[in-house]
C-alpha cells in the first residue's frame, strides 16, 4: 500500500520481497520494520504503531509483561493528541510524552534484565531474546520513528 493525504494505492505481490515497485517513492514510508524497506533510501521511515499495538496487546495478555499495557496506552494517547492538535502538539505535551516513553522503555528493559536467560541449543548464533525484549529494543533503537510529533 502506498498513500498520500488524498490517495491510496494497494499492490498485491506473490512475494513480499518484491519492493522494487517502491523504488521511486518519495516522502514518508510507514512500515512494520521489515528490513528490506530500509533499502528505500530517498524516503523518511516511520514505523507502524498498529503493528506495535497488536504486539503490545499480546505481550500484555500472553506474556504478562507489566510495561506493555503502559506503552500501549501511551501510544494511543500520543495518537489522540496528534489528531487533536492538527497544527502540531504543544511542546510541553511532547516533552511529557517523550519522558513517559523513556520511563516505560527503562521499566521494560529493567524487567528483561531481571529475567533468566532463555535456554538455547548449542553455543552458536546470537543469544535468543523474548518477544517483549525484541520489541523494547526496536522501540528504543528506532524511537525517532515513533514520536511523529
Amino acid at each position: 500500500m502506498v498513500a498520500t493525504k488524498t490517495q491510496t494505492w494497494y499492490r498485491v505481490s506473490p512475494q513480499r520481497k518484491d519492493i522494487e515497485v517502491l523504488a521511486d517513492i518519495k516522502g514518508v514510508v510507514v512500515h512494520d520494520h521489515w528490513k528490506p524497506y530500509y533499502q528505500l533510501l530517498d524516503v523518511n521511515h516511520a514505523l507502524c504503531n498498529a503493528h506495535h499495538l497488536r504486539e503490545l496487546k499480546a505481550i500484555d495478555e500472553i506474556e504478562q509483561e507489566p510495561w506493555a499495557k503502559s506503552m500501549n496506552k501511551l501510544l494511543l494517547l500520543a495518537c489522540n493528541y496528534k489528531h487533536r492538535y492538527q497544527s502540531g502538539i504543544p511542546k510541553n505535551v511532547v516533552a511529557r510524552l517523550t519522558q513517559l516513553y523513556e520511563q516505560i522503555l527503562q521499566r521494560g528493559l529493567s524487567f528483561h534484565s531481571s529475567q533468566s536467560p532463555l535456554i538455547r541449543k548449542g553455543n552458536r548464533g546470537r543469544v535468543k531474546r523474548r518477544v517483549g525484549h525484541n520489541l523494547l529494543l526496536r522501540l528504543q533503537n528506532f524511537r525517532v520513528m515513533f514520536y511523529g510529533f
